[in-house]
C-alpha cells in the first residue's frame, strides 16, 4: 500500500479546527483501535480531547489502520479547502443534507463523510481525479437503462483486469455505481488491492484509487459520456459497457458520424441564442469563452474569454465569428435558481455535450440546448 501523509491532520492546530461534535463522531467508530494500539486517554471533554497524540496518528497512518478510517482520512484531506467545500454544498443542497447549523469549509467535507460517504467520494471523482481527461460522447439509436447487477459489474471488472493483463492481483479495478437524478455514473477505479481474510469469508478492497475513469449514461437521452486517460480507454469502456449492462457490445457507437451539437445558433441569433426566459429553473445563461479556428487551416485557433459574459464586454462578436471560421468549442455559465454559483456547460461542435449530470437540473439545460437549437437529435 502506499504511503500518505493527510496535511489537515498533521497538527494540533489544525485538528482543533474542526467542529468538535463531528470530529468526535468521526473518531468514535474506532476509539477500540486508537486506545488499544495507541494507547490514547480517551475523554469527551474538547480541552482534554488528545489531539496531539491524534495528530502523529492521523497524518501518516499504518497498516494496521481500519480501511474506512483510513479511506475518511483521505476523503477529507483532500476537499477540506474552499473550492471542494463549495461543490460538497451544492451536492448537499441537491440532495435536501446541508447541516442544521453553519459550517465553515473546514468541516464540510467531515460532515459530508458523516452524511453521505458516497457523495463524497462522489464529489472528490469530479473535482479532482477526471481533470485533464480525454472526454468523448457515444451515441445510441435505441433507448435502454443499464443493468448495473453485481454480476455484471464483476464480469465487466474481469475484462478490463484481463485487458490491462496485470502481472498478479495486487491491481485491479473496482466499479462503483452512482445513481444521480435521470441519470447513472459508473465510477471505474484502478488502485491497489489488498484481500482481508476473516476465518469464513475473504474480501476485497480497493484503497485510494491512482486513477479513475468515468462513464456517465443518461437513458433519456440515449448517449454516454466517458472521460478517460486516452481514446484507446474511452473505446474499450464503451465495448465492455455495451457488452455486460446494455447485452450488446455495440449498442453505443463512439465517434462523430454525425453531428449531434452545433454552434450555429450564435452566429446566427447572437446574444438571442443564449435567451432561457421560457425554461423554468433558469435565470440567466452566458457564453464565458469561445474557442474558433479557421477553415481549412487545422492547429491554428484563437480562444475569446471573458470574465463573465463576452456579449457584454464586447457587444458584438461579429469580428470573432465569421464566415471564415469554424466555432469549435463554447463554454456557457448557466446560473440556475436553486443554486447560489453557475454550472459550467461545455459543447464541442459537433460531438460533446457536457455539464455536470445527475444534480437535478439536466431536464432544464437539455431543454434549453435543444429550444435553442445547440442539440440537432433527440
Amino acid at each position: 500500500m502506499g504511503t500518505y501523509h493527510f496535511s489537515c491532520f498533521a497538527e494540533v492546530e489544525l485538528l482543533r479546527r474542526f467542529h468538535f461534535p463531528l470530529f468526535y463522531q468521526f473518531l468514535s467508530p474506532y476509539r477500540d483501535y486508537l486506545c488499544g494500539k495507541h494507547n490514547i486517554r480517551w475523554t469527551d471533554n474538547p480541552d482534554t480531547f488528545p489531539y496531539r497524540q491524534l495528530a502523529g496518528i492521523l497524518a501518516s497512518p499504518d497498516t494496521a489502520m481500519p480501511d474506512m478510517l483510513r479511506s475518511g482520512l483521505f476523503f477529507i484531506d483532500a476537499l477540506s479547502t474552499p473550492e471542494g467545500a463549495g461543490k460538497l454544498a451544492e451536492a448537499l443542497h441537491q440532495n435536501g443534507q446541508l447541516p442544521a447549523f453553519p459550517l465553515n469549509y473546514h468541516n464540510y467535507a467531515l460532515y459530508a463523510w458523516q452524511v453521505d460517504p458516497g457523495l463524497l467520494q462522489w464529489v472528490h471523482t469530479h473535482l479532482i481525479t477526471t481533470k485533464n481527461k480525454v472526454a468523448e460522447q457515444a451515441f445510441s439509436e435505441r433507448s435502454c437503462y443499464p443493468d448495473d447487477s453485481k454480476e455484471r459489474l464483476t464480469a465487466w471488472e474481469d475484462d478490463v483486469n484481463a485487458w490491462m493483463g496485470w502481472p498478479d492481483k495486487r491491481y485491479g479495478i473496482q466499479i462503483v455505481v452512482y445513481r444521480r437524478k435521470q441519470a447513472v455514473e459508473f465510477h471505474l477505479r484502478y488502485g491497489e488491492l489488498e484481500y482481508l481474510r476473516n476465518k469464513s469469508t475473504t474480501r476485497r478492497i480497493v484503497h485510494r484509487p491512482e486513477r479513475i475513469d468515468v462513464l456517465c449514461c443518461s437513458p433519456q437521452e440515449r448517449q454516454v459520456e466517458i472521460r478517460s486517460e486516452t481514446a484507446a480507454d474511452n473505446r474499450l469502456h464503451c465495448f465492455l459497457f455495451g457488452k455486460h449492462c446494455c447485452n450488446d457490445p455495440s449498442y453505443f457507437k463512439l465517434g462523430n458520424t454525425k453531428e449531434h451539437y452545433t454552434l450555429e445558433p450564435l452566429r446566427e441569433r447572437g446574444q438571442n441564442a443564449l435567451l432561457c426566459r421560457d425554461i423554468t429553473g433558469l435565470n440567466r445563461v452566458c457564453l464565458h469563452e469561445l474557442q474558433v479556428e479557421q477553415k481549412n487551416v487545422k492547429q491554428r485557433s484563437q480562444v475569446f474569454k471573458a470574465e463573465e459574459c463576452l456579449f457584454e464586454e464586447y457587444g458584438t462578436l461579429d469580428r470573432f465569428i465569421g464566415p471564415r471560421l469554424n466555432l469549435i468549442r463554447a463554454t456557457f455559465l448557466v446560473y440556475v435558481s436553486s443554486l447560489d454559483t453557475p454550472q459550467t456547460l461545455k459543447i464541442y461542435a459537433p460531438g460533446l455535450f457536457h455539464f455536470p449530470r445527475g444534480m437535478g437540473f439536466d431536464e432544464q439545460i437539455i431543454l434549453w440546448a435543444k429550444k435553442r437549437t445547440f442539440v440537432q437529435f433527440l
